[in-house]
């Protein structure tokens, strides 16, 4: 009998020992048996078309792990190609063999994905190095998913880490203004405006508790917009490395997850400070 597994939220399995994959082929028939790992967050439905697919073109023989096909109501359809580790995925390891297929897709043994006029690639691995994940966030077609399998009384549990194309905020460049009315004189990313705000708001709330900041700015999506940085080094990349100093003596670590359309939402929310495009 199939047995699915529960796939949680990353949050929700934090005190689970993680058993970890013993083999990639492993790892392989678990996504094949649970496709809705594959889900990129965006509405798309996916649905896995084939594995091991072989390969064999410009001396870059090899085989496709998992393919993938994302279908969504009068949206074009679109296919991912997936290179799955059982370790660290980094650069030299995954990456650079998943941008050959994808450049190479004609000599593909699937028709599929020959014809794909929307191609997409997504690393898949237990921990994904971070510059693989800054190639990931800089790029328009590929995605990573962490995934971890935990077992709770006896039954499998996975949650997952979904890193995605950013590429607008490396285009765009933000100054800051505090209640002075003085402008900084640097400029900033998307990212790093939001921490330059939050740090001011701190020197400006001089006894504010960690717990305070999280009732004051809340959730950016799924995630706290500040979390102590003990709690932050050990969940995720998703917070910006520089952390910031209470009067407390606490440290804490922002999320920087961040695009034009979410930092404008953002300035719209607070009104304490001024954040404007360069």
């Amino acid at each position: 009998m199939e047995q699915k597994l529960f796939v949680l939220g990353n949050n929700d399995a934090e005190e689970i020992e993680s058993k970890g994959f013993l083999f990639e082929h492993s790892m392989q028939s678990v996504l094949i048996e649970n496709p809705s790992i594959f889900d990129k967050g965006d509405g798309f439905t996916p649905e896995v078309i084939g594995w091991e697919i072989t390969f064999n073109g410009r001396g870059n023989r090899g085989r496709i792990d998992v393919a993938v096909k994302y279908t969504k109501d009068k949206e074009p359809e679109h296919i991912a190609i997936c290179e799955l580790k059982n370790v660290t995925a980094t650069k030299k390891n995954g990456l650079n063999q998943l941008n050959r297929y994808l450049k190479n897709q004609a000599y593909c043994k699937n028709n599929e994905i020959q014809k794909s006029a929307d191609l997409k690639g997504i690393i898949i691995a237990p921990d994904i190095d971070s510059e693989v994940i800054d190639e990931i966030r800089k790029s328009n077609n590929l995605y990573g998913i962490e995934v971890h399998r935990f077992m709770l009384n006896g039954l499998p549990y996975v949650t997952t880490t979904l890193f995605y194309p950013m590429s607008d905020k490396s285009h765009n460049k933000y100054s800051f203004i505090g209640k002075s009315g003085v402008q900084d004189d640097k400029e900033f990313s998307a990212r790093q405006v939001v921490r330059r705000y939050i740090e001011e708001y701190i020197k400006d709330h001089k006894e504010i508790t960690i717990e305070d900041l999280q009732k004051q700015f809340g959730m950016r999506g799924a995630y706290d917009m500040v979390l102590p940085k003990s709690e932050a080094d050990n969940k995720d990349r998703r917070y910006i490395k520089e952390p910031i100093e209470l009067d407390n003596g606490d440290l804490i670590r922002v999320c920087g997850e961040w695009t034009a359309e979410l930092l404008d939402k953002f300035s719209m929310d607070n009104h304490d400070y001024k954040i404007i495009h360069c």
